[in-house]
């Protein structure tokens, strides 16, 4: 059984059992949470292909500059987000410390493309 089954047996549980009902909001609500991240995600990505930083072309991932577990509102909202590759993810978006972030990403990013632009200038 795969598990699109397994939350639908789950869900149909919930709804005819009145007393489990109650508890199925919480389910649904991180159930659409996911479903607007993934594309939200998705279109950034597809705008967005290349890490920021380095301009590698994979293992791309859409990192949010203010962490949205700290900023809630800021979630879904396209200037929250930047592209870096795994790489640059862990070493510059949190300082080699997945429970830390980065609050000048961005000003990291372009300083670094700057200076990438300058070397490309010179030879």
């Amino acid at each position: 059984m795969n598990i699109i089954e397994n939350i639908k047996g789950f869900l149909r549980h919930r709804i005819k059992d009145p007393a489990a009902r109650a508890t199925r909001e919480p389910l649904l609500d991180a159930l659409r949470s996911e479903y607007a991240w993934t594309k939200v995600r998705n279109e950034y990505f597809a705008d967005h292909p290349l890490c920021q930083v380095c301009h590698y072309n994979k293992d791309g991932q859409v990192h949010h500059k203010k962490p949205w577990h700290l900023f809630e509102d800021l979630r879904y909202e396209p200037t929250n987000l930047i592209t870096l590759c795994q790489p640059c993810h862990f070493r510059l978006g949190h300082g080699r410390n997945w429970k830390k972030w980065n609050p000048e990403i961005q000003e990291l990013s372009e300083g670094v493309q700057e200076w990438l632009d300058d070397i490309r200038d010179e030879g």
